[in-house]
């Protein structure tokens, strides 16, 4: 039996019908199938994000990632504390949860990939990936400093915020540190 489902399974008496449901169906249909393999030791952050992305890319709409995300971070931070794993590999990850008064416009894969072209081509491929892939604005991401920088922590700090950032993204992020250190 897998982690989550024992996790499931001790908790739910405390939640309603609806919200037991809600669970059992996300853990068996689309958790389970993606990274059920996976053991709970071994399972990391880029795992999580490469269950979001094919969510996604499988038109789960973005309240229900944001539940999923939810569900796999609380269940994580029992693990840690159960002495099961060391480190939660689904901190706070940054999912955008849309504002009801607001439409949002979902980028596709290829609509993402388009815009990382075009910003390699004018040397701007970092920051542009930072801002597709962070819950960081724009105007954030023009008044950030090296300093802001974590990268043994996979994290961004800025204000009073700390996001949680791809290794993809560490990576882009070194390498034009490395060109530009001023």
């Amino acid at each position: 039996k897998s982690w989550l489902n024992c996790w499931h399974d001790a908790n739910s008496p405390r939640w309603s019908q609806v919200t037991r449901r809600a669970y059992r169906s996300l853990i068996q249909h689309h958790i389970v199938p993606e990274i059920g393999h996976i053991r709970l030791s071994a399972l990391t952050e880029k795992d999580l994000q490469a269950l979001y992305v094919e969510l996604s890319e499988n038109d789960m709409n973005v309240r229900t990632l944001w539940c999923i995300h939810a569900m796999l971070r609380t269940s994580l931070e029992h693990a840690c504390l159960s002495g099961y794993i060391r480190k939660n590999p689904a901190p706070e990850f940054n999912i955008l949860v849309p504002d009801e008064t607001q439409s949002v416009m979902r980028l596709k894969k290829t609509q993402i990939d388009a815009y990382l072209s075009e910003a390699e081509k004018r040397n701007v491929v970092a920051i542009v990936h930072l801002g597709l892939t962070s819950e960081f604005r724009q105007a954030d991401l023009f008044e950030m400093q090296w300093s802001n920088l974590h990268p043994e922590d996979l994290e961004i700090e800025y204000g009073k915020r700390r996001c949680a950032i791809s290794e993809k993204t560490r990576e882009l992020l070194i390498a034009e540190r490395q060109r530009h250190p001023q």
